[in-house]
């Protein structure tokens, strides 16, 4: 929540470090910070095309800008899968962890 200017919004759509958190709201409201959850699995297939639809209209246009980029944690090639796995029950990646499939590995 530190790096969200003032009027920011937190969106949460999965997490796998628990589902409990402890949250400053002093600093929440002080900033005027929106955050909202969501669920995609309890959505219709009509509601998840709604969202998909949305995505697209705004904000596919910023990902192909480079305006809005994923944080890459890490990339590992395919043959370290046990130990990508490994490093994902363990809480240690910070962003997306991926596997690289490229053909010279």
């Amino acid at each position: 929540l530190s790096l969200l200017k003032r009027g920011g919004r937190h969106v949460t759509i999965a997490f796998l470090g628990g589902a409990k958190s402890t949250i400053d709201l002093t600093a929440l409201l002080a900033r005027s910070i929106t955050m909202t959850g969501s669920a995609l699995r309890r959505r219709s297939d009509v509601g998840k095309a709604q969202l998909c639809r949305s995505v697209e209209a705004n904000v596919w246009g910023l990902i192909e800008k480079g305006s809005v980029k994923p944080v890459v944690w890490k990339v590992v090639p395919i043959s370290e899968v046990a130990s990508a796995h490994g490093m994902l029950e363990g809480g240690e990646v910070f962003g997306k962890l991926v596997m690289s499939v490229a053909e010279h590995e």
